[in-house]
């Protein structure tokens, strides 16, 4: 009689510890999802734009790729030309600015019309682009 009632103690504790671990493991899962970026966001995945830029006019010299965010300002390497998305036009506005952080004489044009500037200077800037900003 004292086995039976130990071995069901034991059996009904053992249950529960299932129990409670598997409930742990389920209430980890809902809070990672709960906390996930796409979920407080309420979007899918975050829009970017693939920028390649030369350090000099027409393509030439250096280049290098950045994959921007919008709403965002870059400092990118001293930068004489670009193309934006493979040259594909885009939504939203594209500005290079000729100081650090958006600051100083910036040019902007909408995404569907400048698609690879190939002389950055001689858009209105006036000098090599230091930073860069896309917005929708």
């Amino acid at each position: 009689m004292k086995f039976s009632v130990f071995s069901m103690m034991c059996l009904s504790l053992g249950m529960t510890s299932a129990y409670s671990i598997a409930d742990s493991n389920q209430a980890a899962k809902n809070k990672q999802a709960d906390n996930s970026p796409n979920r407080l966001c309420g979007c899918h995945h975050q829009k970017k734009m693939k920028l390649e830029i030369f350090s000099k006019t027409h393509y030439q010299g250096k280049s290098q790729i950045k994959h921007l965010k919008p709403g965002r300002c870059y400092n990118i390497p001293s930068t004489g030309s670009a193309k934006m998305d493979d040259g594909k036009p885009g939504s939203g506005d594209i500005t290079f600015c000729v100081e650090a952080d958006c600051q100083g004489h910036c040019f902007t044009a909408s995404r569907s019309i400048l698609l690879y500037p190939d002389n950055i200077p001689g858009i209105d800037l006036g000098a090599y682009a230091k930073s860069v900003g896309w917005t929708l």
